[in-house]
């Protein structure tokens, strides 16, 4: 057993030396996780390392916690460091955080990005939008306030709806009795 660790070891340790010869990045950190994940996304929730809900399952919340958020992990591709693709939301002075999706990339961006892949920017897009098809933004939790005010606005909505159907059927009635 030992023998195997030692040689995975060794092998993972020179992948890590060698660099592209045009940009100079290393060529095994990028792929590596790949190779461990199968080339799926993994989701996490923000906690320490120690307490940190990891799964290859695209999932919403932490199953035993759904007040624990999950988000996609991404991993550095000069040094593999993992990192939550996530950005702040501030909202009345309370910051939370919410899934970065592939649809934030810019333009420029994605013709870089489709440049270091070595794709055409239309096959980038074809992962972008299957990426997008696959893995849906929840909505960021509303506060207190939001929360109220979403409900009276609701609530608006239905008396609304209600008046509007009493005056379809009132029309049609006048229509039918005052030609």
């Amino acid at each position: 057993m030992q023998d195997c660790h030692d040689a995975i070891r060794r092998a993972l340790l020179k992948g890590s030396r060698v660099r592209h010869p045009e940009t100079g990045r290393p060529l095994f950190a990028f792929r590596l996780h790949q190779f461990l994940s199968k080339g799926d996304t993994l989701h996490v929730s923000l906690e320490p390392e120690q307490d940190r809900f990891i799964t290859s399952k695209y999932q919403v919340a932490v199953p035993s916690a759904p007040e624990k958020l999950l988000f996609p992990l991404a991993f550095c591709r000069e040094c593999g460091q993992e990192y939550a693709v996530v950005k702040a939301v501030t909202r009345q002075g309370e910051t939370t955080y919410a899934p970065r999706a592939s649809r934030d990339i810019t333009a420029g961006d994605a013709v870089e990005v489709a440049r270091d892949l070595g794709v055409v920017e239309q096959t980038l897009g074809n992962w972008v939008k299957a990426w997008r098809d696959d893995n849906p933004v929840p909505e960021p939790k509303l506060s207190p306030t939001e929360r109220a005010h979403m409900n009276e606005l609701e609530a608006e909505v239905r008396r609304l709806r209600m008046e509007n159907e009493f005056l379809k059927k009132a029309a049609a009635f006048f229509a039918r009795t005052h030609p």
